[in-house]
């Protein structure tokens, strides 16, 4: 069930530049609700992809991301319908909303979805970029080993300082932070990950702040961008990263107060789904 603070689809958000950030567990997604969506809310487009998926948890998983995309944007934007919504890649792939008639409505909003294993998460932000991921925490790998291999000398050097009960949730919350950045740049993995990080990478109860190399070698703090980390699901297995441009006025909602609210696939479907 959607939490508390779930704000009804009429309304706006309180800041406009405070992320709405959403969790959605395809096994909470109804079959009759998917049989509905995949007829009546995708896109020829979006159809024909969620076809060409050989495994079902895959279909699954983007039938949960679209449904979640077009009812949060209406969200947004009441006067447009979950229907209505088009999109389109942008340069360098980052899907965006597409047509005029859709970006004049109160400003241009800004998503951006990612999904792992039965889980979809939703980043939706009024007038600035935003990425987001989603990484199981309990996942096994050789983390000193990639971050070696990917991470800046920082983040490398506090994973192997790391003891072993901790290296893997400490990994992930690197990874997924690096990943919500990149996708918010737009450039996902053609954007080296070495060539920035959060400080302080192994503080888990202080807010990350963005470090960026420049051409010198050194690095400089990148106040116009603004993280969260937070978990998800049952025993918090998830970790979710989000990464998106501060805002310019005052009253912006600190990273803190960005909540991951609970997608209610029945209520998100109450306004355009006919009863019965």
């Amino acid at each position: 069930m959607a939490s508390n603070d779930t704000p009804a689809p009429q309304k706006r958000p309180d800041s406009p530049q405070a992320p709405q950030l959403w969790a959605g567990f395809v096994d909470d997604f109804p079959e009759d609700l998917r049989r509905w969506t995949y007829r009546e809310l995708l896109s020829d487009e979006e159809r024909a992809r969620h076809d060409r998926y050989r495994h079902e948890r895959d279909r699954n998983l983007h039938l949960t991301a679209r449904l979640m995309t077009r009812t949060v944007l209406s969200r947004c934007e009441p006067g447009i319908s979950p229907r209505q919504w088009k999109f389109r890649p942008g340069p360098h792939g980052k899907p965006e909303i597409a047509g005029p008639e859709m970006e004049s409505h109160s400003g241009k909003w800004h998503f951006n979805v990612t999904h792992t294993e039965g889980v979809v998460v939703l980043a939706v932000a009024q007038g600035s970029p935003v990425g987001v991921d989603v990484e199981r925490v309990d996942r096994p790998s050789d983390f000193e080993g990639l971050a070696r291999r990917f991470f800046a000398q920082e983040e490398a050097a506090a994973i192997a300082a790391a003891d072993q009960g901790q290296r893997a949730a400490l990994f992930y919350r690197i990874w997924t932070l690096k990943e919500a950045y990149v996708k918010a740049i737009g450039k996902g993995l053609a954007h080296p990950l070495d060539a920035f990080w959060f400080d302080p990478p192994d503080r888990f109860e202080i807010a990350p702040r963005l470090l960026v190399k420049t051409d010198t070698g050194d690095a400089h703090f990148e106040t116009t961008w603004q993280a969260r980390v937070g978990h998800v699901g049952p025993g918090q297995a998830w970790v979710v990263s989000a990464v998106a441009a501060a805002g310019r006025n005052d009253d912006t909602q600190s990273p803190a107060e960005w909540p991951i609210r609970a997608f209610d696939f029945e209520e998100s479907l109450t306004a355009v789904r006919p009863p019965g």
